[in-house]
């Protein structure tokens, strides 16, 4: 029973995820917009670009997100170019630190920016290509308005897929060891 206790009180937002109360509420905030929260997802976006700068928060963040629901990314996506993040102000460009920071969460923000050739450049990095974590946002960005994006995005997909598989396999589960 304390089992099932447990995995309701993570769900709820109830259980701490790392210590740490920035990963903490970011995790809420994922919480909530699973459960259709946009609101959520609007400040989700914000806190994304508050941690992207320390590489270890970034990494726990990215795990957190890697977990969620698909439902989640395509909302964050949208949110990470609302108009509360420059939507249709071209002066607005991507946080400094997400252009000068090379950490996966950075590369996952750049791929989602508001600009077509900043999400094609995104595409590119070696990260795409080597953190599965990023595969969510790479499934997002095969249906972009962008035709460049769009048409780059299979391309990395299956390095990606095949790698994100061959770990999988390799697991206990599916080994038997």
């Amino acid at each position: 029973m304390a089992g099932v206790t447990g995995r309701f009180r993570r769900l709820a937002g109830l259980v701490e995820v790392s210590g740490e109360p920035i990963v903490d509420s970011i995790h809420r905030l994922v919480l909530a917009g699973e459960r259709g929260n946009r609101a959520a997802l609007g400040e989700l976006a914000g806190a994304l670009s508050a941690v992207v700068s320390d590489a270890d928060l970034a990494g726990q963040v990215l795990d957190l997100l890697a977990g969620a629901d698909p439902k989640v990314w395509i909302e964050l996506d949208a949110a990470l170019r609302s108009w509360g993040y420059g939507y249709r102000d071209p002066r607005i460009t991507l946080p400094r630190a997400v252009r000068e920071t090379d950490n996966p969460l950075a590369v996952m923000l750049a791929v989602c920016g508001r600009d077509g050739h900043e999400r094609e450049k995104g595409l590119g990095h070696p990260a795409m290509r080597t953190d599965v974590r990023l595969f969510p946002v790479l499934v997002v960005r095969t249906v972009d308005w962008v035709g460049a994006v769009r048409n780059r995005a299979p391309r990395i997909q299956p390095r990606s897929l095949v790698r994100t598989v061959v770990m999988a396999w390799s697991t206990p589960a599916w080994t038997g060891r």
